[in-house]
């Protein structure tokens, strides 16, 4: 027996009876507006916004080459240090039996309006040229200063080379 061809039938849908079980199906309003959606949308991007302006500075320690897009727009970091003064730097020669030291002293003063931390502070020993004998790194006495507040520090270095005839103390820049 030869397969017979069947001609579909053209039928209309019909309704779905009252009491059935199956699912309904929702009409979708065109240019309906999602309010919740678009208010969290614009949470996330205010706060996102908000964040890498008030904390630049740990948003450029995480990742550094964002620090290019705050330069660009004209929000460069700020420098370490800055709204902090080292001031009245001294530095002696002590001898203590076959041993000599140099002994530096100065202080840290905050000449902002702001509550500042104290970076690390860095010291160099400079030679007749331009160039660095001998560096090392200290922390302050104090981690944070008032408005108009100083913290003394001092620092010592044993054995100081014998090249050495001036002294350099800045803050450290990778704090």
């Amino acid at each position: 027996m030869a397969p017979q061809r069947v001609d579909p039938i053209l039928a209309e849908p019909w309704p779905i009876p009252k009491g059935s079980n199956l699912p309904s199906v929702r009409k979708v309003q065109a240019g309906g507006r999602n309010f919740l959606g678009w208010a969290t949308l614009a949470l996330f991007v205010l706060g996102t916004v908000a964040i890498g302006l008030l904390a630049r500075q740990q948003v450029i320690a995480a990742w550094p080459p964002i620090e290019r897009l705050y330069m660009l727009v004209g929000l460069a970091p700020e420098a370490v240090g800055a709204g902090l003064e080292i001031r009245n730097v001294t530095s002696e020669h002590v001898f203590e039996g076959n041993s000599r030291r140099l002994v530096i002293k100065g202080e840290v003063m905050n000449v902002s309006k702001d509550v500042l931390s104290v970076p690390v502070l860095s010291g160099a020993l400079h030679g007749s040229g331009e160039e660095a004998v001998y560096e090392w790194e200290f922390t302050a006495t104090e981690a944070r200063l008032l408005p108009g507040e100083a913290m003394l520090f001092e620092t010592r270095v044993e054995s100081p080379p014998a090249s050495a005839e001036t002294v350099a103390i800045r803050f450290a820049e990778h704090d």
